[in-house]
Protein backbone atom coordinates (compact mmCIF):
# COMPACT_ATOMS: atom_id res chain seq x y z
CA UNK A 1 0.00 0.00 0.00
CA UNK A 2 1.21 3.36 -0.46
CA UNK A 3 0.41 6.45 2.05
CA UNK A 4 -1.92 8.85 0.92
CA UNK A 5 1.35 11.12 2.24
CA UNK A 6 4.52 10.14 3.95
CA UNK A 7 4.85 9.15 6.69
CA UNK A 8 7.82 10.87 8.74
CA UNK A 9 9.03 8.68 11.20
CA UNK A 10 12.16 9.37 14.16
CA UNK A 11 14.04 6.30 14.41
CA UNK A 12 17.30 7.32 16.80
CA UNK A 13 18.61 11.24 18.54
CA UNK A 14 19.97 11.72 14.75
CA UNK A 15 18.09 9.74 12.22
CA UNK A 16 14.31 9.81 10.98
CA UNK A 17 12.81 8.13 7.69
CA UNK A 18 9.87 9.53 5.30
CA UNK A 19 7.98 6.06 4.33
CA UNK A 20 6.23 6.26 1.23
CA UNK A 21 4.03 3.07 1.70
CA UNK A 22 4.72 -0.56 2.60
CA UNK A 23 5.88 -1.73 -1.08
CA UNK A 24 8.33 -1.32 -3.55
CA UNK A 25 6.87 1.37 -6.69
CA UNK A 26 8.78 2.90 -9.33
CA UNK A 27 6.83 5.70 -9.28
CA UNK A 28 7.50 6.22 -5.09
CA UNK A 29 11.12 5.72 -5.98
CA UNK A 30 11.38 8.19 -8.27
CA UNK A 31 9.88 10.65 -6.39
CA UNK A 32 12.05 9.50 -2.82
CA UNK A 33 14.95 10.23 -5.19
CA UNK A 34 13.85 13.29 -6.65
CA UNK A 35 12.97 14.55 -2.76
CA UNK A 36 16.50 13.43 -1.15
CA UNK A 37 18.04 15.70 -3.98
CA UNK A 38 16.03 18.61 -3.37
CA UNK A 39 17.59 18.04 0.57
CA UNK A 40 20.75 17.89 -0.50
CA UNK A 41 20.80 21.02 -2.79
CA UNK A 42 18.50 22.60 0.20
CA UNK A 43 22.19 22.48 2.02
CA UNK A 44 19.81 22.38 5.49
CA UNK A 45 22.70 23.38 8.24
CA UNK A 46 22.20 20.02 10.64
CA UNK A 47 21.47 17.37 7.87
CA UNK A 48 24.25 15.58 7.29
CA UNK A 49 23.01 13.44 4.89
CA UNK A 50 19.98 11.86 2.54
CA UNK A 51 19.77 8.41 1.65
CA UNK A 52 17.37 7.06 -0.68
CA UNK A 53 15.85 3.43 -0.32
CA UNK A 54 13.38 0.88 -2.00
CA UNK A 55 10.43 2.61 0.10
CA UNK A 56 11.91 5.16 1.90
CA UNK A 57 14.19 8.20 2.52
CA UNK A 58 16.39 8.36 5.77
CA UNK A 59 17.95 11.68 6.64
CA UNK A 60 20.88 11.40 9.10
CA UNK A 61 21.18 14.83 11.28
CA UNK A 62 23.05 16.80 13.86
CA UNK A 63 20.43 17.30 16.79
CA UNK A 64 22.71 19.93 18.37
CA UNK A 65 22.59 22.26 15.18
CA UNK A 66 18.96 21.46 13.55
CA UNK A 67 15.64 20.43 15.71
CA UNK A 68 13.05 18.09 14.91
CA UNK A 69 10.25 20.89 13.72
CA UNK A 70 12.98 22.43 11.52
CA UNK A 71 13.78 19.62 9.99
CA UNK A 72 10.04 18.30 9.56
CA UNK A 73 9.13 21.94 8.05
CA UNK A 74 12.30 21.02 5.31
CA UNK A 75 11.22 17.65 4.95
CA UNK A 76 7.87 18.35 3.75
CA UNK A 77 9.03 21.10 1.68
CA UNK A 78 11.21 18.84 -0.17
CA UNK A 79 8.41 16.79 -0.56
CA UNK A 80 6.00 19.26 -2.21
CA UNK A 81 8.82 20.39 -5.07
CA UNK A 82 9.33 16.43 -5.74
CA UNK A 83 6.21 16.08 -6.19
CA UNK A 84 6.78 18.28 -9.58
CA UNK A 85 9.60 16.92 -10.59
CA UNK A 86 9.05 16.24 -14.61
CA UNK A 87 11.94 15.47 -15.33
CA UNK A 88 15.44 13.36 -13.37
CA UNK A 89 19.44 13.05 -14.15
CA UNK A 90 20.41 9.25 -14.89
CA UNK A 91 23.93 7.56 -15.59
CA UNK A 92 23.49 4.56 -17.40
CA UNK A 93 26.11 1.90 -17.13
CA UNK A 94 26.84 -0.98 -20.04
CA UNK A 95 28.07 -4.47 -17.07
CA UNK A 96 29.71 -7.06 -18.79
CA UNK A 97 29.38 -10.34 -17.73
CA UNK A 98 30.61 -13.32 -17.85
CA UNK A 99 27.45 -15.60 -17.66
CA UNK A 100 27.42 -19.52 -16.36
CA UNK A 101 30.90 -18.70 -15.42
CA UNK A 102 33.35 -21.08 -13.55
CA UNK A 103 33.44 -19.32 -10.24
CA UNK A 104 29.49 -19.70 -10.07
CA UNK A 105 29.49 -23.16 -11.23
CA UNK A 106 32.06 -23.79 -8.25
CA UNK A 107 30.06 -22.31 -5.67
CA UNK A 108 27.26 -24.10 -6.83
CA UNK A 109 29.11 -27.30 -6.42
CA UNK A 110 30.81 -26.62 -3.19
CA UNK A 111 28.01 -26.01 -1.59
CA UNK A 112 25.76 -28.59 -2.94
CA UNK A 113 22.92 -26.57 -4.86
CA UNK A 114 22.15 -26.75 -8.37
CA UNK A 115 23.51 -25.04 -10.86
CA UNK A 116 21.78 -21.46 -10.12
CA UNK A 117 21.83 -20.70 -13.87
CA UNK A 118 19.43 -23.36 -14.86
CA UNK A 119 18.08 -23.63 -11.33
CA UNK A 120 16.55 -20.06 -12.00
CA UNK A 121 16.12 -21.55 -15.61
CA UNK A 122 13.71 -23.84 -13.87
CA UNK A 123 11.90 -21.62 -11.56
CA UNK A 124 10.85 -19.30 -14.47
CA UNK A 125 9.92 -21.86 -17.26
CA UNK A 126 13.08 -20.83 -19.32
CA UNK A 127 16.26 -21.98 -20.99
CA UNK A 128 19.28 -20.73 -19.52
CA UNK A 129 20.05 -18.99 -22.59
CA UNK A 130 16.32 -17.38 -22.38
CA UNK A 131 17.60 -16.38 -18.57
CA UNK A 132 20.78 -14.72 -19.93
CA UNK A 133 18.43 -13.06 -22.73
CA UNK A 134 15.94 -11.48 -20.30
CA UNK A 135 18.59 -9.91 -18.33
CA UNK A 136 20.34 -8.55 -21.12
CA UNK A 137 17.05 -7.34 -22.37
CA UNK A 138 16.48 -4.19 -20.04
CA UNK A 139 17.97 -1.55 -18.11
CA UNK A 140 18.03 -2.09 -14.03
CA UNK A 141 16.86 0.74 -11.63
CA UNK A 142 19.38 1.22 -8.92
CA UNK A 143 16.58 1.86 -6.49
CA UNK A 144 18.72 1.80 -3.35
CA UNK A 145 22.48 1.70 -2.35
CA UNK A 146 23.80 0.10 1.09
CA UNK A 147 23.54 -2.79 3.49
CA UNK A 148 27.53 -3.05 2.34
CA UNK A 149 29.66 -0.51 0.90
CA UNK A 150 29.40 -0.75 -3.14
CA UNK A 151 26.35 -3.09 -2.42
CA UNK A 152 22.51 -2.24 -4.46
CA UNK A 153 19.24 -3.10 -5.68
CA UNK A 154 18.41 -3.11 -8.86
CA UNK A 155 15.17 -3.90 -10.40
CA UNK A 156 14.81 -4.08 -14.02
CA UNK A 157 12.21 -1.74 -15.87
CA UNK A 158 10.63 -4.07 -18.54
CA UNK A 159 8.45 -6.28 -16.74
CA UNK A 160 8.17 -8.65 -19.58
CA UNK A 161 12.02 -9.36 -18.58
CA UNK A 162 11.69 -9.92 -14.95
CA UNK A 163 13.08 -12.80 -13.46
CA UNK A 164 12.69 -14.42 -9.99
CA UNK A 165 14.16 -16.94 -8.07
CA UNK A 166 14.52 -17.29 -4.34
CA UNK A 167 17.57 -17.28 -2.42
CA UNK A 168 19.32 -20.10 -0.73
CA UNK A 169 18.41 -21.73 1.84
CA UNK A 170 21.24 -21.55 3.52
CA UNK A 171 23.20 -18.96 3.18
CA UNK A 172 27.08 -19.26 1.37
CA UNK A 173 29.70 -18.41 3.97
CA UNK A 174 31.62 -16.79 0.76
CA UNK A 175 31.23 -15.42 -2.76
CA UNK A 176 33.43 -13.95 -4.77
CA UNK A 177 33.79 -10.01 -5.62
CA UNK A 178 32.21 -9.33 -8.89
CA UNK A 179 29.52 -12.00 -8.73
CA UNK A 180 26.34 -10.85 -10.30
CA UNK A 181 23.36 -12.65 -8.65
CA UNK A 182 20.15 -12.92 -8.40
CA UNK A 183 16.53 -13.17 -5.91
CA UNK A 184 13.53 -12.33 -5.18
CA UNK A 185 13.37 -9.38 -8.52
CA UNK A 186 16.48 -8.14 -7.75
CA UNK A 187 20.15 -8.10 -9.12
CA UNK A 188 23.04 -7.11 -7.35
CA UNK A 189 26.89 -7.26 -7.97
CA UNK A 190 28.94 -8.29 -4.83
CA UNK A 191 30.88 -5.89 -4.34
CA UNK A 192 34.38 -7.58 -2.38
CA UNK A 193 34.24 -10.87 -1.11
CA UNK A 194 31.61 -12.32 1.31
CA UNK A 195 28.79 -14.29 2.68
CA UNK A 196 25.42 -14.16 0.46
CA UNK A 197 22.29 -16.18 -0.43
CA UNK A 198 21.60 -14.44 -4.02
CA UNK A 199 21.53 -17.33 -6.60
CA UNK A 200 25.29 -16.61 -8.62
CA UNK A 201 24.46 -16.38 -12.21
CA UNK A 202 27.61 -15.04 -13.36
CA UNK A 203 30.66 -12.48 -12.96
CA UNK A 204 30.98 -9.19 -13.98
CA UNK A 205 34.49 -8.26 -15.54
CA UNK A 206 34.29 -4.92 -13.78
CA UNK A 207 33.79 -3.70 -10.40
CA UNK A 208 31.97 -0.77 -8.96
CA UNK A 209 33.72 -0.58 -6.05
CA UNK A 210 37.51 0.75 -4.93
CA UNK A 211 38.27 0.76 -1.52
CA UNK A 212 41.87 1.77 -1.99
CA UNK A 213 42.63 5.32 -3.01
CA UNK A 214 45.77 4.22 -4.63
CA UNK A 215 45.35 3.54 -8.55
CA UNK A 216 41.77 4.55 -8.28
CA UNK A 217 39.60 5.42 -11.51
CA UNK A 218 39.08 9.19 -11.19
CA UNK A 219 35.33 8.31 -11.73
CA UNK A 220 34.88 6.61 -8.73
CA UNK A 221 34.21 8.97 -5.74
CA UNK A 222 36.24 9.26 -2.44
CA UNK A 223 34.29 6.50 -0.55
CA UNK A 224 34.83 4.18 -3.67
CA UNK A 225 31.46 3.13 -4.25
CA UNK A 226 30.66 3.61 -8.00
CA UNK A 227 26.87 2.91 -8.26
CA UNK A 228 24.21 5.40 -6.91
CA UNK A 229 20.99 5.37 -6.49
CA UNK A 230 18.87 6.72 -9.96
CA UNK A 231 21.68 4.92 -11.92
CA UNK A 232 20.69 2.44 -14.57
CA UNK A 233 22.77 -0.80 -15.41
CA UNK A 234 22.55 -2.65 -19.29
CA UNK A 235 24.19 -5.77 -18.55
CA UNK A 236 25.69 -7.41 -21.55
CA UNK A 237 26.97 -10.66 -21.97
CA UNK A 238 30.90 -11.51 -22.70
CA UNK A 239 32.74 -15.04 -23.39
CA UNK A 240 35.65 -15.43 -21.57
CA UNK A 241 37.99 -14.59 -23.89
CA UNK A 242 36.33 -11.39 -24.06
CA UNK A 243 35.82 -11.45 -20.05
CA UNK A 244 39.79 -11.65 -19.37
CA UNK A 245 40.63 -9.24 -22.13
CA UNK A 246 38.52 -6.67 -19.97
CA UNK A 247 40.06 -7.94 -16.37
CA UNK A 248 43.20 -6.92 -17.76
CA UNK A 249 42.79 -3.79 -19.27
CA UNK A 250 41.57 -2.92 -15.83
CA UNK A 251 44.30 -3.98 -14.08
CA UNK A 252 46.23 -1.53 -16.50
CA UNK A 253 44.06 1.16 -15.99
CA UNK A 254 42.96 1.27 -19.60
CA UNK A 255 39.70 0.53 -19.39
CA UNK A 256 37.15 3.51 -19.42
CA UNK A 257 33.38 2.49 -18.74
CA UNK A 258 30.80 2.47 -21.06
CA UNK A 259 28.45 5.47 -19.55
CA UNK A 260 26.07 7.75 -20.66
CA UNK A 261 24.31 10.40 -18.30
CA UNK A 262 20.54 11.35 -19.39
CA UNK A 263 17.70 13.37 -18.63
CA UNK A 264 14.33 10.59 -17.90
CA UNK A 265 11.12 12.40 -19.29
CA UNK A 266 9.66 10.97 -16.06
CA UNK A 267 5.87 10.94 -16.96
CA UNK A 268 6.66 8.99 -20.04
CA UNK A 269 9.23 6.70 -18.50
CA UNK A 270 7.05 5.45 -16.00
CA UNK A 271 3.83 5.15 -18.68
CA UNK A 272 5.97 2.67 -20.27
CA UNK A 273 7.60 0.53 -17.69
CA UNK A 274 3.88 0.71 -15.93
CA UNK A 275 1.86 -1.25 -18.79
CA UNK A 276 5.51 -3.20 -19.44
CA UNK A 277 6.74 -1.83 -22.06
CA UNK A 278 6.63 -2.88 -25.98
CA UNK A 279 8.57 -6.26 -26.22
CA UNK A 280 11.47 -4.35 -28.30
CA UNK A 281 11.40 -1.07 -26.08
CA UNK A 282 13.05 -0.06 -23.83
CA UNK A 283 13.05 2.99 -21.38
CA UNK A 284 16.19 4.48 -23.25
CA UNK A 285 13.80 5.34 -25.89
CA UNK A 286 12.69 8.28 -23.56
CA UNK A 287 15.78 9.63 -22.39
CA UNK A 288 18.38 11.98 -23.68
CA UNK A 289 21.70 12.87 -24.06
CA UNK A 290 22.94 15.13 -20.71
CA UNK A 291 25.32 17.90 -22.39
Amino acid sequence: MIHEDPVIRVLSDNYLTVEFGDVIDLRENFRLQAAGRVIDGMKIDGVIEAVPHLRSLGIVFDRARTSLDRLRAAVTEALASAESVDRITSRLFRIPVWYDDPFSAALAEHFKVENNLEFMAQANGLTPDEVIACHTGTDFWIAAVGFVPGCFWAYPLDESKALTAPKYAIPRDRTPSRTVALAGLTTTIYPYPGPGGYQCIGRSAVHLYQARPEGRDPLFPEDGVLVRPGDRHRYHSVDALEYEAIRERVRSGDYAFDLKEEEIDVESFLAENETGGAQNATPRQNVKAVS
